[in-house]
């Protein structure tokens, strides 16, 4: 066959020819194998801590994309490092990825049994794409408060300008080194603020909304550092 040419039935119609495929494009034929199709995200241990600030608002919006009713596929896993949380070499980015995605996975719980949208204003269909579901919730939980603990002192040694007593510095630039703390910790704050939300809201017979309530305006009140 000549390029251009189409083989087709004889009731082939104009709107059979609205689901037909062209193939060897790779949008369009499903057995394309891409190779090299787009370039391999940085390695997270080389980020500064503006990209990686950068990189978890990016999460983010990805994350609100999706509950605005976009399908997991193009809006939160058009992020590469949540593709493959568990292969991310970053003590922070990691466990905010993986808290990320579990999110998403409670929220399409709580969605599917409140029935509470139509099936075409919220898809929870996750594709194959990894939700984190396996993970154990209680030690992601503790890790991020940890990180927050962590970031903490680093923000009360910059604050008090006294030597380095044992804990190290997030980066090398000292003028920066509090306004970068309390960023990042804002950001982690607020994850575990939300999920912790979310757990509340998802207990049986509503036992668990007035904890949200107070989850969720803690959370409101981290905005303005964001």
């Amino acid at each position: 066959m000549r390029i251009g040419k189409m083989i087709y039935a004889d009731n082939f119609n104009l709107f059979d020819a609205m689901s037909a495929l062209e193939m060897m494009e790779p949008k369009m034929d499903g057995g394309m194998e891409l190779i090299n199709r787009l370039p391999a995200p940085p390695s997270p241990s080389s980020l500064s801590v503006p990209s990686l600030l950068a990189i978890m608002d990016g999460m983010i919006a990805c994350e609100m994309t999706h509950y605005n009713g976009q399908p997991l596929p193009i809006s939160v896993f058009t992020c590469v490092y949540l593709q493959a949380p568990e292969e991310i070499d970053h003590n922070i980015l990691k466990p905010f990825s993986q808290i990320l995605l579990k999110t998403c996975d409670l929220v399409r719980g709580i969605v599917e049994k409140g029935d509470v949208c139509h099936e075409e204003d919220f898809i929870g269909i996750s594709f194959g794409f990894p939700l984190c579901e396996e993970k154990d919730e209680v030690a992601l939980l503790q890790q991020l408060k940890g990180i927050e603990d962590d970031l903490g002192e680093k923000i009360k040694l910059a604050q008090s300008k006294k030597p380095n007593q044992g804990i190290s510095p997030l980066q090398n630039i000292s003028e920066k080194e509090v306004e970068f703390c309390e960023a990042l910790q804002s950001r982690i704050r607020l994850r575990r603020y939300l999920y912790m939300a979310l757990l509340n809201m998802d207990k049986p017979q509503l036992k668990g909304m007035e904890i949200a309530k107070k989850f969720l305006l803690q959370a409101e009140s981290l905005f303005g550092k964001i």
